[in-house]
């Protein structure tokens, strides 16, 4: 038998600067991708996995260079 679950959820702000450059990217993306069926933290995920990708990249590139 299942029991009811009660989930207590907390609001939380997330502040974007715009005047660093990785965050704005992350922000137009997102913008460029939401839709109404989308949700949030679903959006957050796939932006902060591009967001860690380039970052990695860049490194390697250093790296090799």
């Amino acid at each position: 038998m299942k029991k009811l679950r009660t989930y207590n959820y907390k609001k939380i702000t997330i502040n974007f600067d715009l005047d660093y450059e990785k965050d704005k990217e992350m922000v137009d993306w997102m913008e460029k991708h939401l839709a109404k069926k989308v949700n949030f933290n679903t959006l957050m995920k796939n932006g902060l996995k591009l967001l860690m990708a380039e970052e990695i990249k860049k490194v390697e590139e250093k790296e090799a260079g």
